[in-house]
């Protein structure tokens, strides 16, 4: 997908951004792009989105740089996939200041859940030992890896956590297992949906969640105590015949079940939960799943769920209402602007931009490629 727009004079016009992860406040979701360095605002209400700092300390086009993200007294605290620090914004002051890992800045890329007044920090690597970060006096403490609470040396990677009743839920990926940690005990739990390799834990509303499998589509509903059950199970191929990731996140909201698609040509299901009864979504036409195309992260903005745009330009927004696709609008601005002229000066001349060392045909085929 083309991620920049350049006119006749090779200036930037506009950029589509991507969005990685972010917090709302007063309406606004404070988010990070996932294909270059920069803090965005993105108008909920609107779909407009208004530069506002570079991250610091960061180089301009590094991709994914923060996972999650957790807003605690009007701040949005940034946590890192390939970037150095913690990032804290300050909504009010409009400032950044940055928190390091004592230890190895690679504990940092992790899982992040609020719980009272501490970020706990689930690595994705389940070797790395389980963070927490106190909001009071900025200082870490630290707990045993998952790995070594399962008492594994698989490799093992630690998606989707949640956080219920200051307990912890998480899946271990592409297995059949997922557990549960009270933060106040510390007792660790294990549990299986035999032979079923997981891909999510999702969102919940009232005494359960969800657990999503990897391949086809079957959803489990899962109690406080780990009992579950299979909820629905639908088998939908891609264009390619391959069975296709259908449901990598669901979401409820009031007695529907939303489920959403995490890659391939698929669409959005809405599900009732007392009957079962499905339906597909009608979707703006410019809209559709192909890899990149998704919705990367939702966020539970209290009174709706958001989704944020990730290649495309559309967020969804769900509520009492339903579901609602918002346009957002691409981030225009004056190529002598910031973040227009930094980034220009990078990427023009690399992907958009016909030298002497690449030629129009290969130009053509990598445009083809990003489309």
């Amino acid at each position: 997908m083309i991620l920049e727009n350049f006119d006749g004079d090779n200036k930037m016009k506009f950029l589509d951004i991507k969005y990685s992860t972010g917090k709302m406040i007063d309406n606004i979701i404070y988010c990070s792009a996932e294909n270059y360095n920069g803090l965005y605002a993105l108008n909920v209400e609107t779909g407009e989105s208004n530069f506002i700092s570079f991250f610091p300390d960061e180089n301009i086009e590094t991709d994914s740089l923060y996972r999650q993200s957790v807003v605690f007294d009007r701040k949005v605290f940034f946590i890192p996939d390939n970037a150095r620090n913690i990032v804290i914004f300050d909504v009010d002051k409009k400032i950044m200041e940055t928190i390091s890992h004592p230890v190895d800045k690679s504990y940092l890329k992790s899982n992040a859940l609020l719980i009272d007044r501490c970020i706990w920090l689930l690595p994705i690597n389940a070797n790395h030992p389980i963070s927490v970060l106190d909001l009071e006096n900025r200082t870490f403490q630290m707990y045993d890896s998952i790995n070594k609470m399962l008492n594994s040396d698989n490799q093992n990677v630690v998606l989707r956590c949640i956080v219920r009743n200051k307990t912890i839920w998480g899946i271990i990926y592409n297995t059949d297992c997922f557990f549960s940690f009270n933060t106040e005990s510390k007792e660790f739990k294990i549990f299986h949906i035999q032979n079923k390799s997981l891909l999510g834990l999702n969102s919940f509303k009232r005494d359960h969640f969800w657990v999503t499998n990897y391949l086809g589509d079957e959803i489990y509903i899962v109690d406080d105590n780990g009992r579950y059950s299979l909820f629905t199970k639908r088998e939908i191929q891609n264009r390619r015949g391959e069975l296709s990731r259908s449901s990598g996140i669901v979401i409820e909201w009031n007695d529907k079940l939303y489920s959403f698609p995490t890659r391939d040509y698929t669409e959005i299901y809405e599900i009732s939960i007392k009957t079962k009864e499905t339906k597909s979504l009608d979707l703006p036409k410019d809209v559709y799943w192909e890899n990149e195309n998704r919705f990367f992260e939702f966020v539970d903005c209290e009174e709706c769920f958001w989704g944020l745009p990730y290649g495309m330009r559309y967020g969804v927004k769900i509520d009492n209402r339903g579901v609602e696709f918002v346009y957002c609008k691409p981030f225009t601005g004056n190529i002598d602007d910031t973040p227009m002229k930094e980034y220009a000066s990078h990427r023009k001349s690399r992907l958009y931009h016909e030298s002497n060392e690449m030629r129009l045909e290969r130009f053509i085929e990598k445009i083809m490629e990003d489309i």
